[in-house]
């Protein structure tokens, strides 16, 4: 009986244990190749019902980053692409014809332009690095933020009358915030120039400091009548672009995700929000100064 009882509990044992290994041999066949398989669940026991569903949570959310690491492989391969095959052609034709005397001063410029182009890109991927590996070194300090913005606006004043913008103002001069300058001052840099230069012409540009109750927080809004409620999980995506064919030579997708990444290593927040054809970003989570 004792030797029975050892063969039937091992039995028993083994049949009750049969899911889980099952479940663990799972496991062990996935890879980046076949994240979306899942798990499937139909003859799991209650029990283990709730592990296979946060390990297709797990395998969903992996599959979403691989998806964006391989989307920016290849927008930064066509960013590069472009600039390196216009220095190609300028070199290929000043060795092709140097006998043509043509004055060197216009193939000089645009080469200028093309390698401020790619140092941009390399600056805001090297920026973007620091900031997602907590590399970036903040000193806070007063910052008074209505002044800070006259200071980043005055660039793009041109920009803005040629362009027939309103612009919108509702800021307190005695506004300011306890935080770091210089990265609070690329954040307002980039998310101006997003709302100027992505402005339909002859629309209103809207930007004001409202307390929530919780603290202070920053919108800027504008209108940009191509964007659709699908495209806001996008926007802070690296060199991600609405114009599929990428035909922009002035930006390449990299300010808003600085500007959140900067954000966040200010202890802030950044989102946006689009109603109708408004898009408003918010930045919220910020530190008033105390005192005078």
């Amino acid at each position: 009986m004792a030797a029975a009882t050892v063969v039937a509990v091992g039995l028993v044992v083994r049949r009750g244990l049969w899911p889980l290994s099952a479940l663990a041999e799972r496991v062990s066949t996935i890879d980046a190749s076949s994240l979306q398989l899942g798990f499937p669940n139909h003859n799991l026991p209650a029990e283990l019902l709730p592990i296979a569903e946060r390990l297709d949570d797990l395998l969903a959310r992996l599959e979403g980053s691989f998806a964006r690491e391989r989307r920016f492989s290849a927008n930064v391969a066509h960013e590069l692409r472009t600039p390196i095959a216009e220095l190609r052609a300028l070199a290929e034709v000043a060795l092709k014809w140097p006998e043509e005397g043509i004055s060197a001063q216009g193939p000089l410029k645009d080469a200028l332009g093309i390698a401020l182009q790619m140092e941009s890109i390399a600056t805001g991927l090297l920026a973007l690095a620091r900031c997602e590996g907590s590399l970036l070194t903040v000193h806070p300090e007063r910052v008074p933020v209505a002044a800070l913005f006259e200071e980043v606006y005055r660039p793009l004043a041109a920009k803005v009358r040629d362009k027939q913008l309103a612009f919108g103002v509702e800021m307190p001069k005695e506004t300011c915030w306890f935080t770091d300058r210089a990265a609070f001052r690329s954040i307002l840099t980039n998310l101006l120039s997003n709302a100027v230069d992505h402005s339909q012409p002859a629309t209103a540009v809207k930007v004001r400091v409202e307390n929530n109750g919780a603290g202070e927080r920053l919108l800027i809004s504008n209108i940009n009548r191509n964007l659709g409620v699908e495209d806001i999980p996008h926007l802070f995506e690296r060199f991600w672009q609405k114009d599929a064919a990428r035909s922009s030579t002035e930006h390449c997708g990299l300010g808003l995700p600085l500007a959140r990444a900067y954000a966040e290593s200010l202890g802030m927040k950044l989102d946006a929000q689009l109603s109708h054809a408004e898009i408003s970003f918010i930045l919220s989570d910020a530190s008033p100064c105390n005192g005078p």
